[in-house]
């Protein structure tokens, strides 16, 4: 089980601003350029308050480095939540997206919008099945942070010799969306995502939230079927976007079948079809492609039948936000070592 707290949680209201106290020195430059965090001396902040994190560039280290200019802290690797991009898009006024547009299926899902993204007000877009399909930035980040750590060889790998490999990671997200999972992804360091999706204008949305989040370059979006690509990648066949790279990881977060699955008392696998393939079957088809997968599923799903048909160990984590089940990931190969 892991348990991971919202940013937004029990902080302030729906439309809510975060008002900055803003204390940027040259001591904060020089925590970037070292990568070493200062403490936060303001001992009566609250854990749940929300900060937002600013990225900045060290060209000496040739690295990005995110500092808080609330509590003078600095981090050399992305933060979870309250990420914002170094080119930074003015945010609209609370008015200006406060009104719930037609797109959104439930008043619920617009009062959780900043939990989806929390840089919703600065252009994020969603489409009607994204509403309630799109995984919330927490958990995709938890998700990221988690696969990235197991997929280094070396666990006390220094961030230096990481940047120093000739080849990023590659990472294949079938199922991509509008881009939350690929975003989580893109914003670790060495790191190249191949995002796939069969709509073409989730697809154009993906690419939006992706320049949004400033990680388009790390990010190669591909329109078509994803069983279809990973099936030419497996005969490894010329026309595949993966003949000359290898894939070191495959994360699938296929559609559970709209909001309906809640109601059921268990989430059958083989009752969701993906161009004419169970979900089973889609899970044995990554796996012959690359032995490192992540598998998103809900919190319902029916793990005895699911483990009844698979050959391969795997680990099984269960998220909690806000002390609510939300969903589990299911982890394959050397993502569930350890």
């Amino acid at each position: 089980e892991v348990h991971l707290r919202d940013a937004y949680h029990g902080t302030r209201s729906d439309d809510g601003r975060e008002s900055l106290n803003c204390r940027w020195n040259r001591h904060t430059l020089r925590a970037g350029a070292e990568l070493q965090g200062f403490p936060s001396k303001d001992t009566n902040l609250s854990p749940s308050t929300f900060y937002l994190w600013h990225q900045s560039f060290e060209p000496c280290s040739g690295r990005f480095y995110y500092y808080r200019r609330s509590s003078q802290e600095s981090l050399s690797k992305p933060p979870r939540t309250g990420f914002v991009p170094m080119v930074r898009r003015p945010a609209e006024s609370p008015k200006a997206r406060s009104s719930m547009p037609l797109s959104v299926p439930h008043e619920k899902y617009w009062s959780q919008r900043r939990r989806l993204f929390s840089l919703f007000d600065h252009g994020v877009q969603l489409d009607t099945e994204s509403w309630f399909s799109v995984t919330p930035e927490c958990v995709a980040h938890h998700q990221a942070w988690r696969c990235m750590q197991k997929l280094h060889n070396d666990h006390h790998q220094s961030l230096l010799c990481d940047i120093n490999r000739h080849e990023p990671l590659v990472i294949f997200d079938a199922f991509c969306g509008v881009g939350g999972n690929t975003i989580a992804f893109a914003r670790h360091l060495n790191v190249h995502v191949f995002a796939c999706d069969t709509d073409k204008e989730r697809l154009r949305m993906a690419s939006h939230n992706a320049r949004v989040y400033n990680v388009s370059t790390a990010v190669s979006f591909l329109h078509g079927d994803a069983l279809n690509i990973m099936n030419k990648a497996i005969l490894k066949e010329e026309c595949s976007p993966f003949s000359t790279r290898k894939i070191d990881m495959i994360f699938l977060s296929p559609p559970w079948g709209g909001p309906e699955y809640r109601a059921a008392e268990t989430f059958d696998l083989s009752s969701i079809l993906v161009s004419g393939f169970t979900l089973i079957q889609v899970l044995n088809m990554a796996l012959k492609l690359c032995r490192n997968v992540a598998f998103f599923l809900p919190r319902n799903t029916d793990l005895q039948s699911l483990a009844a048909e698979l050959t391969v160990p795997f680990k099984v984590e269960r998220e909690y936000v806000n002390r609510k089940e939300k969903s589990m990931t299911l982890y394959f190969g050397k993502l569930a070592e350890g």
